[in-house]
């Protein structure tokens, strides 16, 4: 399933507008732009939406239109809410264009029966969606799994800022048998270290310990043991245990505390997305400020991993966003999104709506990066 389009706008006529128009996506995309153009935004955008429909609440919404569209190859589908103080006031999906689901602000609508061959009405109440209280329904509504699985394999990591170095687990959870946990659930490294370890084995350690050395992390062995730098638990006084690994080069143990920010943050998301994509699990993977605390050479080498596997495994879709030049410089244009932002309005280009001033700067001789200093997306150039 690959999210091809999001149109979006919040709090419509007030000083407070956003609007975010024409991100249109393709498999691998990197999100860049000036600071306070709304890159951090916009990813967080596309993660509210999943929070909406995976947590099946809407509560603390005071604004909201969004407008997505998906494929998975054989289907086409857009999804629309617009929401407004807690209170949906539209709801429709279509899939080829046909309409399965249309409901207004009093909750009053049609949703297409699979099994009955036609729509029927239904009402549910105002502050719920009518997508998310059908989930499930395999018999009556078999085209809503697709977009559910869409909706649970998402994952969004914020690059160095969402893993905690300084946590751990108790050592009685080791016992716990995770093979059959659902893999959407677990969002922690040391968690999915643990879950991939108990179900792929030495196959799982192999990966990472190849992914870290192409970042020029040498290590020969990574595992879960008790740390100093952790405190003991307080019902029997056994230890936490964390994630530590051997350096070939020092020969040593390197505990997770004692990690740079950067290693750590590389680490840990080299963990979950092995884990997730050998347990087929992962769809769309968002990732903030991705190579933040990383060194030039390294942030390029994870991004250019990334791009790798997304390349050559039709299920994931990549969406980055980074404010690093060096990052830039060596990620193809072909995979960036350009976002610009005046007033409360920000405006995507790339090579699918702007392919002749992608195509023109090729020959410019410059950097990637300054295809985004110079604004050339602008330059002598009027929009149609």
């Amino acid at each position: 399933m690959i999210l091809q389009k999001v149109d979006y706008q919040e709090f419509s006529g007030t000083a407070s507008n956003w609007i975010l128009k024409d991100l249109v996506l393709e498999k691998i995309n990197l999100l860049v732009g000036k600071n306070a153009t709304g890159k951090t935004r916009t990813i967080n955008v596309i993660s509210k939406l999943i929070n909406i429909l995976a947590d099946k609440k809407i509560s603390c919404i005071s604004s909201m239109y969004c407008s997505v569209e998906f494929t998975d190859n054989h289907d086409s589908y857009n999804y629309t809410i617009n929401i407004e103080n807690d209170r949906v006031l539209e709801e429709k999906l279509c899939i080829n264009k046909k309409v399965m689901l249309e409901r207004n602000d009093n909750g009053k609508g049609k949703i297409w029966y699979s099994k009955a061959n036609e729509s029927m009405e239904l009402q549910v109440p105002s502050n719920k969606l009518v997508i998310v209280s059908r989930w499930g329904d395999d018999i009556q509504h078999p085209y809503l799994r697709t977009l559910y699985n869409w909706v649970k394999a998402t994952k969004k990591y914020e690059f160095g800022k969402i893993f905690d170095k300084d946590w751990g687990i108790p050592i009685v959870d080791m016992e716990i048998d995770l093979k059959n946990l659902d893999p959407h659930e677990i969002t922690d490294p040391i968690w999915a270290f643990l879950a991939g370890c108990q179900e792929f084995g030495k196959i799982f350690q192999d990966k990472i310990i190849s992914f870290m050395g192409c970042l020029d992390y040498k290590l020969d062995n990574i595992f879960l043991a008790p740390t100093p730098y952790l405190p003991e638990l307080s019902q029997d006084g056994r230890p936490f245990l964390a994630l530590q690994v051997n350096e070939i080069d020092r020969n040593c143990i390197l505990y997770q505390n004692e990690m740079s920010n950067g290693m750590y943050g590389a680490f840990a998301l080299v963990i979950l997305i092995i884990y997730h994509y050998m347990k087929k699990s992962a769809s769309t993977i968002l990732i903030d400020d991705i190579g933040e605390g990383l060194d030039f050479d390294r942030s390029t080498k994870l991004i250019k991993l990334l791009i790798e596997l997304a390349e050559k495994n039709d299920n994931i879709q990549l969406i980055m966003s980074t404010n690093d030049r060096y990052v830039m410089n060596n990620v193809p244009l072909k995979y960036w999104q350009v976002i610009q932002r005046s007033g409360g309005e920000c405006q995507v280009y790339n090579y699918q709506n702007c392919k002749e001033k992608f195509d023109e700067f090729k020959y410019m001789g410059l950097n990637n990066f300054d295809f985004l200093a110079t604004d050339y997306i602008n330059s002598e150039w009027k929009k149609a």
